[in-house]
């Protein structure tokens, strides 16, 4: 399968899910949580967080995460990536489609408590278990 159509399953693979769980750490244990996301076509996962929760004081000392969505079809999407905090202005070109995505992200948003990130993969495996045979691929960046 070439890079351009193994890119083209996990976008529509992300664009059918609307939650995931993150995992970060911020230097004693790990913590994961369920988030609500949207991406970008350079498979970029976004979110919002709140500044009082614990991923994000852990994205603050350690922007790596790893982040997987699916299982319901038995398919999966594992996800390793880099964390960028974006500012409200940064944040402001995908606000639009992420509450579009996710409307409850409305009035996480406009929270003044509310943080916005922007994850560039590094890697990940997509895995068809349902398929026959099975599908699965890895893609680096």
């Amino acid at each position: 399968m070439e890079i351009a159509e193994k890119k083209r399953k996990v976008l529509s693979f992300l664009k059918r899910h609307h939650m995931g769980v993150i995992a970060t750490f911020g230097g004693r244990q790990p913590e994961a949580a369920a988030i609500d996301f949207s991406e970008t076509a350079e498979l970029e996962v976004v979110f919002t967080t709140l500044a009082f929760y614990r991923k994000y004081k852990n994205l603050r000392k350690n922007p790596r995460v790893a982040f997987v969505v699916g299982g319901e079809e038995k398919i999966t999407l594992q996800y390793e990536g880099v964390a960028e905090e974006l500012s409200v202005k940064a944040f402001s070109k995908y606000l639009k489609r992420h509450i579009q995505k996710n409307p409850v992200e409305k009035k996480f948003a406009a929270m003044p408590e509310a943080r916005f990130f922007r994850v560039k993969p590094v890697w990940l495996r997509y895995s068809d278990f349902a398929a026959k045979p099975n599908n699965i691929f890895e893609m680096k960046f």
